[in-house]
């Protein structure tokens, strides 16, 4: 059997492995892994945003990731459900920002929207410190501003954000944001700056060029003034817009500007800049500064790489420095700016009385302005002033911290040099190197030191060479005076120094002139003193020392030649004087006298005597003694005036007398005083009798208690007569610590008193007023109340028509009440006819009240019936209705702007003569800042008459634009006289001048005017009371442009005319000059009544072309069925008529006049009967002018028959009767006729069938018919 045989292990086949299994579980590990992460992260980060211990250490993190930049103290909150942050900072090391507190609350599901929305961003206090360094290059224009999604965030606010470089501090940031629609939108609802409080809007476009617009007010105080502004933007970012209106203090600010920011140049970015200011008053503005009335323009523009633009200044209320006013007119200037440096030219000022001239260059680095003074007259400047003219230039150029002053002045052959260096940094100093005065030969120089800084130190020396004060000004004395002048000083607060001055021979006036003057001082106490100086026989010497226990000065003054020293002075003066004690206690002993004394400023004295000793120690002699006769200091003059006080210093007596006028009214004082001065030189007493005897007079009626010392002035409680009233005088004074005090009442002050300090009252009353006082002050503004109300007594007001008429006055008070910084001010007034009240409050500014005082207050008026009017009304006029106002007072006291409702109802005003009524009226007007806007003034039911419009009260004269609007308005209402019109009319009223436009047109209108008219007085008539009319022409103070329609309803009767009128008219004129009318007035189907006949009027036109009493006619008017076409026809004009017969056929004017007065020609069988009754037509005239009164007739007067053979054979004669008719139709007349001659009757019947035909029946004396047919030809 054979054994298998085993394989070698080399020998072993290779065979393949079994098949690997899918490696799923190795992904599903890496899966399972990221799962594990990504859980993790979302997890992680769920936790860190969703837990408040995960969002604090998210802080954390981020505080570890920023190297320690960033830092939060503490967190709250989640970042899904809103957060808050505490003490958040971020410190780099140029850049600091610190958050008190930021806290979000947001809605994260809007997310899904596409929209971020923030219901509340909140920020507590907000600290930016940026230090980083300017990069240097131009702001880049962004390419876009828009963003991913919407955003709103519907409340945001900041405590305060303070911005450390600047040191700026704004408060109080709240407002909203949204990005919607590509802009994003910032409505600013609070936002307080140092300078005031804003909010407003802003809109920004969020593409290129980036669309800007929005509107912020500003509300605020600047260094003590209010400051109201409104400043609107516009434009795009790339190419902005600003607008700005403001007002302050009474000054008007507008700045409209155009900019470019991203521009390259700096001065490229503003594309034109405009500044205008009015009203602006140094004085308001700046306490002690000059009062003036500036207007300033700046107009600022790009050139070239540059600046340029120009400067105007105007002020209206120039004045004399004297009287607190700035003397400049008017200031021009260009500017230039280019790189760093600004350019001044064609600059000057205009003072008036001459100019100064301005250019110079301005940089960081130097300076260089040059003054030209052109004809200065000082005088214009200062009436004081020495009558010089001045010219020459002054520059200031150099280093901008160490420049020179320069200046080389001429005036009257004077010049005045100088240099000084202005040493700017450090030490600031003046450095007077050289300062002269030549005036002919003598000279006056100068040098010294002047700090800026510190103690104010002042070292000057100064010289005299042969120098002639007359040379300066007329006004001072001539001579040659050699001297010299050394001081050394602190001129800062508690001055102290020395001074020495030394003449040599000199002479002054003709008269030898010698001496020097040496003194210390500090403060009031002065030591040192040595004073010898001498004017030919006039002396002055003093020495020792005064301010301290134990000094003694003594002076002493022997002037016998004071016309010496200058035309201003005269007279002579000698006086003693030995003064010891401390400035709070002075001891003297006095003994002076004068006589002729003048003195500069037109002072003069004719007599002086005065005696004086004041020593230490209760029991120590006390005198005083003054005696003043004939004194003179310009519009007051002392006649005599005598002060003795004698006894001792602890008690004494003193007496005043004296004569004396104020402004021309004569006055006498008396006084009297007893009491005694202690030793801490305080004055107490009695005042026993003060009387001041003149217009106005003030007299005491019982002593009082008066004390007087350095720190208090104080008056006991007492009763005085003044102005004719009895006042009532509580403790009253002054203290250093506490200020002045008064209290009182008054009674029975009766208005008359006021007349020595009013020219005139307005009206007549005999008002008596009583009151009361309480008033208190320390500076400027006095603390209190006072109140004033009517006692008794009434107002007298003129009538219209002569006589006067009480206003029925039954209550007049007002009541001023004063707190710190505020006054309230309370009225009332009731009368018969009203009453009104009202109450203002006011606010001081710069300690004081004036023109800028913000104000705040109401005004109510109520005229509850207007009829009560009646009596100041003329003859005729009636006025009925009821008339309320509610106003609110704001703005300034200068400038008070109104708000509030004007209403009247039941409003009727008739005017009889001039036929006008006006019934059922309404008024609705509101107050809106300086304007009244009338929105409602109409009358009747249908608003016949209505008006609107405006009155504005802003300018110094009210100006109007007002619209009024008829609709068939009853203009005139008389017995035969009605008028109806519709249209309208426009009111306008400016500061110079008054114009009325309109169109109107009369719906309807009956003229009804008497025939003959009304008597007339001649004009060599004079009536007492009745301004003499001037001749000429007739002006209208305003200007007119009114078209008047005359519509097709016109119907006008009188003097003999009946018509109906049509056309256009319009009338015009300026301010001052006569009226003009101009148009076309056409007569319609009129009839004109003439020598007892009807005339048809055939063509009727007045034409006006200027003046109105002078238009041009072209009338025709025809007898009424005339065969021949008899006629009248009147051309030219109404100063200068042409008239002429007018007929059909060609005749003679006899023949032409025949036929209009008698109907025939003269050749129809009349004969010398025809000649009669032509002869007596002018008694037909006459009795056809009676008949015009009645009325009753068309035909009144005499006429003729003709002699005709009747049907029985009969013959009639021909004969004189007397005719009265009537025209019943257009055909038809109805007649009587009564004959002069026979005594016959009859009654008349014409029937015209045509031109020549006609048929005629009577019946009376005899009956008869027939018919007429007639052919003219010649």
């Amino acid at each position: 059997m054979t054994e298998p045989t085993l394989p070698s292990p080399g020998d072993t086949p290779t065979t393949e492995p079994a098949a690997r299994p899918p490696k799923r579980g190795r992904w599903r590990i890496v899966l399972l892994a990221c799962a594990a992460l990504l859980a993790s992260l979302v997890g992680s980060l769920a936790w860190l945003t969703g837990s408040e211990a995960g969002f604090a250490r998210l802080w954390q993190l981020a505080a570890r990731a920023s190297g320690g930049a960033l830092s939060v103290a503490r967190v709250e909150g989640t970042l899904w459900r809103g957060f808050t942050l505490e003490d958040l900072r971020w410190q780099e090391p140029l850049r600091r920002i610190e958050l008190s507190r930021l806290t979000l609350v947001w809605q994260p599901r809007a997310l899904w929207q596409g929209e971020l929305k923030v219901d509340r961003l909140s920020l507590g206090s907000v600290l930016v410190d940026d230090r980083t360094p300017a990069s240097g290059k131009p702001a880049q224009a962004p390419a876009s501003l828009a963003l991913p999604v919407g955003v709103e965030v519907v409340r945001f606010s900041a405590d305060a954000v303070v911005l450390a470089g600047p040191r700026l501090t704004f408060q109080q940031i709240a407002g909203s944001y949204r990005y919607q629609s590509g802009f994003h939108t910032v409505a600013l609802e609070r936002f307080v700056a140092p300078w005031g409080e804003a909010a407003g809007a802003l809109a920004l476009g969020g593409a290129a060029p980036f669309v800007l617009s929005g509107r912020v007010d500003l509300k605020g105080e600047l260094e003590g003034h209010p400051v109201r502004a409104q400043t609107d933007v516009g434009g795009t970012l790339l190419a902005p817009t600003l607008k700005v209106n403001a007002v302050s203090s009474g000054v008007l600010i507008d700045i409209d500007g155009r900019f470019a920011p991203f521009a390259p140049v700096l001065f490229r970015k503003v594309d034109a800049l405009s500044v205008r200011m009015a009203g602006v008053d140094p004085a308001r503005l700046m306490p002690g500064a000059p009062a003036a009335r500036i207007s300033l323009a700046i107009e600022a523009k790009p050139e070239g790489n540059g600046l340029q633009g120009g400067v105007t200044l105007l002020n209206t209320d120039a004045g004399a420095v004297s009287a607190g006013k700035l003397p400049l007119k008017l200031a021009v200037a260009a500017f230039r700016v280019d790189d760093d440096t600004l350019t001044l030219s064609d600059a000057f000022a205009d003072l008036g009385a001459g100019r100064l001239t301005f250019a110079g260059d301005f940089n960081p680095r130097t300076f260089d302005l040059k003054v030209g003074v052109d004809q200065l007259a000082l005088k214009g400047i200062e009436p004081a002033a020495p009558a010089l003219t001045v010219s020459g230039n002054a520059r200031l150029a150099g280093p901008k911290l160490a420049p020179t002053l320069s200046l080389a002045l001429a005036a009257g052959g004077n010049r005045l040099t100088g240099e000084a260096l202005w040493q700017r940094s450090g030490a600031a100093a003046l450095d007077i190197r050289t300062l002269a005065l030549v005036a002919g030969a003598g000279r006056l120089s100068a040098a010294g030191h002047l700090g800026l800084t510190g103690d104010l130190p002042l070292a000057l020396k100064g010289t005299l060479a042969a120098f002639d004060p007359a040379r300066v000004s007329p006004s001072f004395p001539a001579g040659r005076i050699d001297g010299k002048l050394d001081v050394d000083a602190r001129l800062a607060d508690g001055s102290a120094g020395r001074f020495a001055f030394s003449l040599a021979p000199s002479t002054l006036s003709g008269a030898p002139l010698s001496g020097y003057a040496r003194a210390r001082w500090q403060g009031v106490k002065v030591d040192g003193v040595d004073v010898r100086l001498a004017l030919g026989g006039n002396r002055l010497s003093a020495s020792g020392a005064w301010g301290r226990a134990g000094d003694r000065l003594s002076l002493m003054l022997a002037a016998g030649q004071l016309e010496l020293l200058g035309p201003a002075f005269g007279g002579r003066a000698n006086a003693e004087l030995q003064l010891a004690g401390t400035p709070r206690a002075p001891l003297f002993t006095l003994r002076a006298d004068a006589a002729g004394l003048r003195l500069p400023g037109e002072v003069s004295v004719e007599a002086l005597t005065a005696r004086g000793e004041l020593a230490s120690g209760t029991g120590t002699p006390f005198e005083l003694a003054l005696k003043v006769t004939g004194a003179r200091a310009g519009d007051a003059r002392v006649e005599t005036l005598t002060l003795a006080a004698a006894g001792t210093r602890g008690r004494h007596t003193l007496a005043l007398t004296g004569k004396l006028a104020l402004a021309e009214r004569p006055y006498v004082v008396e006084a009297n005083l007893a009491g005694g001065l202690s030793d801490a030189y305080r004055w107490q007493g009695t005042l026993s009798r003060l009387l001041l005897d003149g217009t106005p007079s003030l007299r005491l009626m019982q002593p009082v208690a008066l004390t007087a010392g350095a720190d208090e002035v104080l008056l006991g409680g007492g009763r005085w007569q003044a102005l004719g009233a009895d006042w009532r005088l509580g403790n009253s004074g002054w203290r250093r610590a506490d200020g002045w005090y008064s209290a009182g009442s008054v009674r029975a002050l009766g208005a008359d008193a006021l007349q020595p300090f009013v020219d005139k009252l307005p009206v007549a009353t005999d008002l008596s007023i009583g009151g009361e006082w309480s008033l208190r002050g320390q500076g400027a503004l006095p603390q209190g109340s006072v109140r004033v109300a009517r006692e008794s007594g009434d107002v007298t007001l003129p009538l219209k028509g002569g006589g006067t008429r009480l206003l029925g006055l039954s209550a007049l008070e007002a009541a001023l009440r004063l707190e710190g910084e505020r006054a309230q001010l309370t009225a009332r007034v009731q009368s018969a006819l009203g009453s009104a009240s009202g109450d203002a409050n006011l606010r001081a500014l710069g300690g004081a009240f004036g023109a800028a005082s913000p104000l705040s207050g109401r005004v109510a008026l109520a005229l509850p019936d207007l009829s009560l009017a009646q009596p100041w009304l003329a003859i005729g006029q009636r006025v009925a209705g009821k008339l309320d106002a509610t106003v609110n007072l704001s703005g300034t006291l200068g400038e008070p702007q109104l708000s509030g409702p004007l209403r009247a109802e039941n409003l009727a005003f008739t005017d009889r003569l001039a036929g006008v009524a006006l019934q059922d009226g309404t008024l609705d007007a509101v107050f809106a800042g300086r304007t009244l806007t009338l929105q409602r003034l109409a009358f009747g039911r249908d608003d016949s008459v209505s008006a609107s419009g405006s009155v504005s009260l802003a300018g110094a004269r009210p100006t109007a634009d007002i619209a009024v609007r008829f609709n068939r308005f009853v203009a005139l209402s008389r017995p035969g006289m009605r008028v109806v019109v519709s249209g309208q009319t426009t009111l306008a009223l400016g500061e110079d001048a008054v114009s009325v436009d309109g169109q109107i047109k009369v719906d309807r209108a009956r003229l009804d005017f008497p025939k003959l008219g009304a008597p007339a007085l001649g004009p060599d008539v004079v009536v007492v009371g009745r301004p003499k009319r001037e001749d000429g022409e007739t002006t209208l103070p305003f200007a007119l442009n009114v078209g008047i329609d005359l519509g097709d309803k016109v119907r006008f009767s009188g003097k003999g005319l009946t018509t109906g009128l049509t056309g256009q008219l319009r009338l015009v004129a300026k301010p001052g000059a006569p009226l003009s009318v101009f148009g076309v007035v056409n007569t319609e189907e009129g009839r004109f009544k003439a020598y007892g006949q009807d005339l048809d009027i055939d063509k009727g036109q007045i034409v006006f072309n200027g003046p109105p009493d002078n238009p041009g006619l072209a009338i025709r008017a025809l007898r009424r069925n005339s065969p021949v076409g008899a006629g009248v026809e009147v051309s030219g004009s109404v100063l200068y008529p042409k008239v002429a017969l007018i007929s059909d056929e060609p005749m003679p004017e006899k023949e032409r006049f025949s036929w209009l007065v008698l109907g025939r020609g003269t050749g129809s069988g009349g004969g010398a009967q025809d000649n009669a009754a032509l002869a007596a037509s002018a008694g037909s005239f006459l009795a056809g002018a009676l008949n015009d009164q009645i009325g009753l007739f068309d035909d009144i007067g005499l006429s003729s028959t003709e002699e005709k053979t009747l049907s029985n054979g009969t013959v009639s004669p021909a004969e004189q009767v007397v005719t009265l008719g009537r025209q019943l139709t257009q055909s038809l007349y109805l007649g009587y006729e009564y004959g002069i001659t026979s005594a016959s009757q009859a009654v008349k019947v014409v029937y015209r069938l045509s031109k020549g035909w006609s048929v005629q029946a009577k019946a009376g004396t005899a009956v008869d018919v027939e018919t007429r047919y007639t052919v003219r030809f010649d």
